[in-house]
């Protein structure tokens, strides 16, 4: 019952702690380094590659407890299953970038949507999937609804092309306030799986630092806030869980021991992507892309994990 309650203590703590880094990054940025924005950047493609692409580092530790379950000794099936799922990824992304993007929103969307009620008391029902894909998607959406050029500017980095359907999809949206509406209807539907007054007093302050961190600043550094806090930090717990740590001491030596395997492996693509993909784009664009399409390569075995882990009697 202490284990439960601390859980749940530092789960509301993660929520407030994406509050706080919202609000102190508005204060600096309009009192303080008014050109704080432009640092920002170069900060947010840092961490983003660091510290939120390596909150998937014990994924190998997950693999060898499914191998285990499923009594597969062969430890490096893991390791060929995990980087052939991220290449097929990467190849939709060379051939159909727009197809790449579409799927990778819904991904990212659900896995959002779904780690995101993490310790929340949900009312399951046969639409519970659905509503966490529908909760992920102000994560993709409010940066358009603020920022909509600088929005459409990455989707077009990403996909390659100016004048996609897509792209006029989502021009067709805004023009008609669409994209705001939707958000709304989004959070009102969330709300309906929360059966706890206190987290929906929880899902409320994260709905509203997400909307004050993607007002005051462009796209990428919002979404850099939201993944590296909010949702790395909470990542990061319920592995705690999952994994079945019983110590603070036991949770950073198995984290340190397994960090960097991953990080070497994720710079690697990292750097290896930069120096192929194509070099006409400006500096910010490039990084851009290569930040995205390695979170989407990266996404998918990363979920196909968590869906296996879960749908077994282990989680």
């Amino acid at each position: 019952m202490l284990r439960i309650f601390f859980m749940l203590f530092y789960n509301r703590l993660i929520s407030f702690t994406f509050l706080c880094t919202a609000l102190l990054l508005v204060l600096i940025n309009y009192f303080l380094f008014q050109n704080i924005a432009s640092y920002l950047f170069f900060i947010s493609f840092i961490t983003i590659i660091t510290f939120g692409i390596s909150h998937g580092s014990l994924d190998q530790v997950k693999g060898a407890t499914l191998l285990k379950y499923y009594n597969i000794e062969n430890k490096y099936l893991f390791y060929l299953c995990y980087i052939l799922t991220g290449a097929f990824f990467f190849f939709i992304w060379y051939l159909q970038p727009t197809l790449f993007l579409v799927s990778f929103i819904l991904l990212g969307a659900y896995h959002f949507g779904k780690d995101d009620c993490y310790l929340m008391q949900i009312k399951e029902n046969i639409f519970t999937n659905l509503i966490f894909l529908l909760k992920g998607l102000p994560i993709i959406l409010t940066p358009f609804i603020f920022h909509f050029s600088e929005t459409i500017h990455i989707v077009a980095t990403i996909t390659q092309s100016n004048d996609s359907s897509f792209i006029n999809f989502l021009y067709y949206l805004n023009e008609k306030n669409f994209l705001l509406i939707i958000n709304f209807i989004i959070f009102i539907i969330a709300n309906t799986i929360i059966a706890s007054r206190g987290d929906k007093i929880n899902y409320f302050v994260e709905f509203c630092a997400l909307n004050i961190v993607n007002f005051t600043f462009t796209p990428f550094i919002a979404f850099a806030v939201y993944f590296c806090t909010l949702h790395s930090l909470r990542h990061y717990l319920s592995l705690i869980e999952d994994l079945r740590i019983n110590t603070y001491k036991e949770a950073l030596r198995l984290f340190y021991s397994n960090l960097i395997p991953i990080t070497l492996l994720t710079i690697t693509f990292i750097l290896s992507f930069g120096f192929l993909s194509q070099s006409n784009l400006s500096l910010n664009d490039h990084l851009t892309q290569i930040s995205f399409v390695s979170l989407g390569v990266l996404s998918l075995p990363h979920l196909v994990l968590e869906v296996l882990y879960d749908n077994t009697s282990i989680s």
